[in-house]
């Protein structure tokens, strides 16, 4: 254990890693371990694997602050804002402020993000024909919790319907099949990518044109 803070201080995390898991297995009793061991993870951006740790460690020690916080921040990370937020509420209950600031920006992200959805739904359902409104509503869909990304690819189609050289909304596209990737061909999947970087080649080229042209003048 002594061996593994050691190099933890000094930055080599992977190897603290290694070290904490020995003690573990030496001392199984000792939970402090998995608590400097999910620190040494969240360094190496193993966040699940962090939260794993977390998740034994806060079974016995249940008002630990900043294992909470510390949480909330890996399921943040990972994309997991509802769970995010309880473990913030939880800090906060327990005194913390800055479990509360982050608490309390959480809430509003979510709520903003919430508004915006049904702010572009609005204009959605009032027939606009305007491709950035779907594609927007695209973007908020994907930051919701739990994200259907169903709804996600049918707004990222409408959007390319009304406007076929729309960059970003095919290489959204393509993330979004990634991510259902049972769903769709292998070959509908890499099309997407394939105009994506044909849009782009195109737009950079006729704006490195425009501003020699300028310079000319």
């Amino acid at each position: 254990l002594e061996r593994g803070l050691n190099k933890y201080e000094k930055n080599d995390f992977k190897r603290a890693i290694n070290d904490f898991t020995r003690a573990i297995r030496i001392n199984p009793d000792n939970i402090d371990i998995y608590l400097v061991r999910a620190n040494a993870k969240m360094k190496c951006l193993q966040l699940i694997k962090a939260i794993e740790d977390l998740n034994l460690y806060l079974k016995c020690n249940s008002n630990n602050i900043n294992a909470f916080l510390d949480r909330g921040d890996c399921y943040l990370k990972c994309g997991s804002k509802e769970l995010a937020l309880k473990d913030y509420k939880v800090a906060s209950s327990l005194g913390s402020g800055i479990g509360k600031e982050k608490k309390n920006n959480l809430e509003s992200l979510l709520q903003k993000n919430k508004k915006s959805i049904n702010s572009f739904s609005k204009e959605i359902d009032q027939g606009t024909m305007n491709p950035k409104v779907y594609f927007s509503r695209a973007m908020a869909y994907k930051k919701e919790e739990g994200c259907d990304y169903e709804l996600v690819i049918n707004d990222l189609n409408k959007c390319i319907a009304l406007d076929p050289n729309y960059e970003d909304a095919y290489f959204e596209r393509y993330n979004a099949k990634n991510i259902l990737s049972e769903r769709f061909s292998k070959e509908e999947i890499e099309s997407d990518f394939e105009k994506y970087k044909s849009i782009r080649f195109t737009r950079i080229n006729t704006e490195n044109r425009e501003t020699k042209i300028k310079e000319r003048y």
